[in-house]
C-alpha cells in the first residue's frame, strides 16, 4: 500500500512586520512645500502695488471733496441778482420846471460898446421831451409872454443846445436875427445854469452889421 504524504491547509497568520509604503507609494505623495522669503522684486511690485491702489482711493478722495465743495459753493450770479431785484429802484432825475432868477444879455455889434442888460426877474422854463431830450422856453419877465424856445441833448446833469436855432430874433424898423451859435445847460439839483452864443446880423437904415450876443442865466425851481 503506497503511503500518502498529508499537507496541512490551515490559514497563515498576518505578519506583524510593516511593510512600508511600496515602490509605487513613494512615487504619489507629494513632498511638503517650503515656505520661502519673497524676493526682492516681488516684494518691489507688491509695494507699487499698495501705493497705486492708495493713491487711487485718496484721489477718488479728493474728487469727492471737491464735487461736493463745488455744490456747496453759493451762486455768486444769481445773489447779485436777486439783489439787484430786491434793491429799490433809484428816483429818476427831475430837470423840468419853472426856474426863476437873473439874467444877462449882452450885445456885441460892430465898433460899438459892449451892452450888458440886466434882469433881476428872469424866468426860464424846461420841459422834458424825452429821449434825452430836454427843451428851454425863455419867457419875457414882464408879462410872461414866449421870447423863444430852443432844444437840447441831455447827457448827465448837462445839456448841448443844438446849433442852428433862432433867438431874440427882431422884426421892427431894425431887423434882427440871432443864430444860436453854442450853449449849453447845467443842473445842480433844483439850481440851473443856462449860457449860449449868438451869431447877430441887423439891419438899421438900410445898413447891415454883424456881431454876437452872449446869455447868461442862473435861476432855481420850487
Amino acid at each position: 500500500m503506497m503511503a500518502v504524504l498529508a499537507v496541512s491547509c490551515a490559514p497563515a497568520l498576518p505578519s506583524t512586520v510593516p511593510l512600508g509604503r511600496g515602490p509605487l507609494a513613494a512615487s504619489t505623495v507629494k513632498a511638503p512645500e517650503r515656505h520661502r522669503a519673497p524676493s526682492a522684486s516681488s516684494a518691489a511690485d507688491a509695494a507699487a502695488g499698495s501705493e497705486q491702489d492708495a493713491g487711487a482711493a485718496d484721489a477718488a478722495d479728493a474728487s469727492v471733496e471737491a464735487s461736493a465743495a463745488e455744490s456747496e459753493e453759493p451762486d455768486a450770479g444769481g445773489d447779485d441778482a436777486a439783489q439787484e431785484a430786491a434793491a429799490p429802484a433809484k428816483p429818476a432825475v427831475v430837470f423840468a420846471g419853472h426856474y426863476t432868477g437873473e439874467d444877462v444879455t449882452t450885445f456885441h455889434i460892430g465898433n460899438m460898446p459892449a451892452r450888458p442888460q440886466k434882469d433881476p426877474n428872469a424866468k426860464l422854463d424846461v420841459a422834458d421831451q424825452g429821449g434825452g431830450t430836454l427843451e428851454f422856453s425863455l419867457l419875457d419877465s414882464k408879462t410872461g409872454k414866449l421870447i423863444c424856445k430852443l432844444e437840447g441833448t441831455l447827457s448827465g446833469n448837462t445839456a448841448q443846445l443844438n446849433s442852428g436855432q433862432h433867438c431874440f430874433d427882431q422884426q421892427s424898423q431894425s431887423a434882427m436875427t440871432a443864430t444860436l451859435d453854442k450853449g449849453t445847460a447845467t443842473f445842480n439839483g433844483s439850481r440851473l445854469v443856462f449860457d449860449m452864443h449868438l451869431d447877430l446880423e441887423v439891419n438899421a437904415a438900410g445898413q447891415t452889421m454883424n456881431g454876437d450876443l452872449d446869455y447868461h442865466f442862473e435861476g432855481t425851481r420850487p
